[in-house]
């Protein structure tokens, strides 16, 4: 299921999309540390992480503007996930460096990506299913999903209440079912 961005990650990454430098230095002030003890760890510098840091943030902002973003974890996880893997490849690529990952870490970082596979098949499942759906239903969903109150989605619909109420249940469980039919969601692990 697809991550609600909270009021401060959507007014960051709204801020990271035009360029706003006051919210893009709150974003560095807020998310650049854990990615610089994380690296530090691993036998690389604050220079090195600021580096890979950056990239992650030029990542971020090209997800954003291509409209590919999909968050099924805090913004602080996904950023912190793009840094291991650039830092994790980089390491791969650059033997010099003499870092050592032993057993245990390669065991972690295989569930690790294992677990960000299966969110990303299943965020493709849910993407294919709720594309599939009419629109009066995406976007009911959508503003529900949003949390916009029901009374809210019902004036913007131009329908009743009640009415929303009643196609927010069927919609959802149309989605559900079609997921649930998915050969490829039977084969996801729980």
């Amino acid at each position: 299921m697809l991550k609600t961005l909270n009021k401060r990650e959507q007014e960051l990454l709204e801020g990271l999309l035009k360029a706003d430098r006051a919210l893009i230095q709150q974003m560095y002030d807020a998310y650049q540390s854990g990615v610089i003890s994380f690296i530090k760890q691993r036998g690389g510098t604050e220079s090195d992480a600021k580096d890979v840091f950056q990239n992650a943030i030029l990542v971020l902002y090209k997800k954003v503007k291509a409209n590919d973003l999909v968050l099924t974890v805090s913004l602080n996880s996904f950023i912190i996930a793009i840094c291991r893997n650039m830092w994790l490849t980089k390491i791969r690529d650059k033997r010099e460096l003499n870092v050592e990952v032993n057993e245990d870490e390669n065991m972690l970082l295989e569930e690790q990506i294992e677990d960000v596979l299966t969110e990303v098949l299943r965020e493709k499942i849910y993407r294919k299913h709720f594309l599939n759906l009419g629109e009066q239903c995406q976007s009911i969903l959508k503003m529900f999903f949003a949390k916009v109150k029901m009374k809210e989605i019902a004036v913007k619909l131009n329908i009743t209440e009640k009415y929303v109420k009643k196609r927010k249940f069927e919609c959802k469980e149309k989605l559900i079912v079609a997921i649930k039919n998915d050969p490829y969601f039977k084969e996801l692990k729980f």
